[in-house]
């Protein structure tokens, strides 16, 4: 079996751009617009408040994440295929 990062995409993915909260099980987030979490559930160590963070559009970030909320922005989660 090949490194998750080599095979980003074929467990597929979500495109999401609400501002809903949203869960999954996913080991990436790819950021298609300068993105803003209001909430975000994740094993990434984060100093401060997520919504004090803005992801740039094209940076993807690798983290176990399994829920989050959107202030604004779209991304592209990569289903974990573990």
């Amino acid at each position: 079996m090949g490194s998750k990062f080599r095979q980003v995409g074929e467990y597929g993915c979500d495109i999401l751009d609400a501002t809903s909260p949203q869960t999954g099980d996913w080991f990436a987030i790819s950021f298609l617009s300068d993105t803003v979490f209001s909430a975000l559930t994740s094993n990434a160590t984060i100093e401060g408040s997520i919504g004090d963070f803005t992801f740039p559009k094209g940076l993807t970030f690798y983290a176990q994440v399994t829920g989050f909320t959107l202030a604004s922005g779209a991304v592209v989660c990569y289903n974990d295929p573990a």
